[in-house]
Parts: C-alpha cells; structure tokens; sequence
C-alpha cells in the first residue's frame, strides 16, 4: 500500500508521461540495489515485485519485474526484455530459437520515442544503455509473444571527446599543462563509472597513475556530470609534467600532441582468418595551443596530415605564431565490423595514425 500510494502521489504531480517514467525510474534506483539471488528457481524465473518492494533488492529479472509493476501501477505499459549484456556484442539469429540472453531491462514504448531503463544501476539516466546493452538485438516478452527488435545505436556524433588545451613551456622542458574535456555518450561511460564509485582521493590517485606521461603532478581535477538519455561528463584537469619537451643542445623537440594519442596497433598476420571488428563509432577532436619560451624557431614541423579512407577520418594541422604554438587534431573512428581481407589495410592506417600522433617538432635556439 505504501509503494501504491507513492506511485499515485507522483503520478498526481508529474507535468507528462515521460517526467513520470523518470521519477518513476529514480524511485527505483533510491529504493533498491542489485543483488543475484540464485537459490533454487531464481536463476531463471523474476521473483515477483511484492518481494523486491519488501527487501529493497533483486538480480536483474527481479528489479526489472518491478519496475515493469510500478509503470503499470501508473497506467504506463513497458516490456520485460532480455539482452545479451556486455562489451561483446553477439548478435541473435532470429532463424534459430536459443537461450542467447544473460540479462533483462524494460523498454517504455512511446508515440514518438522508446524510453529503455538499466534497472540494475542506481546512477545512470532513464533512457541511457550504454556499450552493455546498446547496439543489439534484444527480445520483448509481450502478449502475443517474442519480438526481436534492436537497441539504440550511439553514433559517430554523439560519442563525442572535445578538448581544450592550454599549456606553457618553460626552458627546462616543463609542461603546465590545462585542460578543459567534455565528454558524451560511451565517450564518458568509464568516468561515469568512477565518478560514482570512487572518492575524491581515489580519482586522484587514479588519475596520477593512468595519465601517458613519464613524470607528472595533477595540480587541480574537477568533473561535471550531466545526466540524460545521452549524458554527457565535463573535466577539469591542471598538470605539471616534467621533462616533456626534450632539450639536446640548442634544439628543443616537443610534441604537441599533449592528451590524445591513437594506441591501436595491431600487428600485421600473413593470413587473416576471421572478420575484424572495430567497436563502436567515435569522434576526437583536440585543440592545443602551447606557449613556447622566448628565444626559439622552429626548424622542422610535420606537415599537415590527412587520412580518409572509410574506416577513419583523420586530421592535424600545427601554426606557429609568435611564441604561440596551435595545434589541432579530429578522428572520426568509424568502428564497425569488415572482412578479413580489410586487416591488412586497417593496420596500415592504424599505424599512419599512431605515428602521426607522435610526430615532433624541432625548434632551434636563435644565435
């Protein structure tokens, strides 16, 4: 009675239908944590609402179970749906009836839109499935019987890094380095994670061990979380890195390519025998400007690059003005999978990238 009165009341004060799937949603989320209870049926069969209600927990048949009970409990219908969870994807032959599914979520049909809930995490956006259940087929339990339909995919434009950078270089080689990085879609999954899990203390520490620097110190961390149908993670990060720029004479080598850098790099097989998959779509894009200390000009500068084949689309171009160094640099990962015959041909461009990335410029020190 009490969770029915609960439901009636912010049934009552939701302006529409999809404010009160929302709060309907983080009611649960307040209200219950996940636990696999497997004894006896239980591994394969929802333990019904009036249980979750009464323990405040569940496994991911049983808090879906409810939350379906507490949309109808609204007059909103949803659907018990079970998924093949995780970063794999192993998509379902809709030919072959099996028992393909490891996981259950709910999906809320709409006039215009589907609403999909996550009913096992107390922390992420109705509407938002991320790389666990994003991007496959699933299977809706209704009256008439299964359908197969398929998860939202999270496209190359809204999985989206976009960072600023401003750094000053001293003479000895140091970097103090600020930058400014949002982050959305299954750009921010992983520091949505830490976020809502670890302390202040912790995300320093982890950031201290995880930044691809050889000797650095985070002066400054701050995030932002904006969470949504397609969230998105704002970070704040002051650095000092020493030795980044080497100085061997009067020459002075730095890349400016200070956050960013491309890390696959497969190596080359004579035969290759199974298809390539590439994962989800992503887009990159990095702005840098590094003040440079007085008294150097540059003696060598990569050129501009430009890689487009299909799969990637990348670019950089460098300017030199004054003592202010820009540097900017977009890739567009397309993801996706490609038959075997493509390896060759996507190590090869995944090696021009990871060069590219690396690339330095030399300045030499005016006489």
């Amino acid at each position: 009675p009490a969770v029915k009165a609960e439901v009636l009341r912010m049934k009552t004060a939701a302006a529409s239908r999809q404010e009160l799937i929302e709060n309907l949603y983080r009611y649960l989320q307040r209200n219950t944590r996940y636990v696999g209870v497997q004894l006896g049926i239980g591994g394969w069969r929802p333990f019904p609402a009036e249980y979750v209600a009464a323990n405040g927990y569940g496994d991911c048949k049983a808090l879906s179970n409810y939350m379906v009970a507490l949309l109808k409990e609204a007059g909103i219908p949803s659907l018990y749906s079970l998924v093949r969870a995780g970063g794999d994807i192993s998509d379902v032959d809709g030919s072959f009836p099996s028992a393909n599914f490891n996981h259950v979520i709910v999906c809320v049909p709409g006039t215009s839109d589907t609403t999909w809930l996550e009913c096992t995490s107390q922390t992420v956006a109705a509407g938002y499935l991320g790389d666990f259940t994003g991007n496959r087929h699933i299977l809706l339990v209704t009256d008439e019987g299964g359908v197969l339909v398929r998860t939202p995919v999270y496209t190359i434009d809204q999985n989206k890094q976009d960072r600023k950078v401003n750094a000053v270089l001293s003479p000895d080689g140091t970097l103090l380095v600020k930058t400014m990085t949002s982050y959305q879609g299954l750009q921010q999954d992983d520091l949505h994670g830490m976020l809502n899990a670890l302390t202040r203390d912790k995300v320093h520490e982890y950031l201290q061990d995880q930044l691809d620097f050889a000797t650095y110190e985070v002066k400054q961390f701050g995030y932002d979380e904006r969470r949504a149908s397609l969230p998105e993670v704002s970070e704040r990060l002051e650095l000092e890195v020493s030795n980044y720029a080497t100085i061997t004479g009067k020459r002075l080598f730095i890349n400016p390519n200070i956050m960013t850098r491309f890390y696959r790099h497969p190596a080359p097989v004579k035969q290759r025998q199974f298809p390539v998959r590439l994962g989800e779509a992503y887009t990159d894009t990095d702005t840098v400007t590094i003040e440079l200390p007085d008294g150097y000009k540059i003696e060598s500068m990569p050129p501009v690059t430009v890689i487009d084949n299909g799969i990637c689309a990348y670019t950089t171009t460098t300017e030199l003005k004054g003592n202010k160094l820009s540097y900017h640099r977009t890739l567009k990962y397309r993801g996706g999978n490609y038959p075997p015959e493509k390896f060759a041909e996507i190590t090869g461009l995944f090696d021009k990238i990871y060069k590219a990335d690396r690339s330095r410029i030399v300045f030499v020190k005016s006489e």
